[in-house]
């Protein structure tokens, strides 16, 4: 089976769960502002259907717990997902 990835919610092949938002909320907004943390649940829960990136396949769900396995540096990648969820 192949491992869900943060591709799979955006393009519509997996439904993300409330379980799910909230796991993934806790990994992308650690210490955001309630306006990111509002755009980034928003961008969750209604994905709009773009072209897959390649950092979504880093955020994966793992035991039931979403999480990130960073390249490089790990802070500035949450940050590119967040800013590409956002539209930005």
């Amino acid at each position: 089976m192949e491992q869900i990835n943060l591709n799979h919610a955006i393009a519509g092949t997996y439904q993300l769960s409330e379980e799910d938002i909230d796991s993934l909320m806790t990994l992308l907004t650690s210490r955001c502002d309630r306006r990111t943390k509002g755009a980034v649940r928003t961008a969750l829960m209604f994905p709009q259907e773009e072209k897959p990136h390649g950092i979504y396949e880093r955020c994966i769900k793992d035991a039931g717990r979403w999480r990130y396995v960073a390249g490089q540096i790990y802070i500035e990648e949450i940050r590119n997902v967040r800013s590409l969820l956002r539209g930005w």
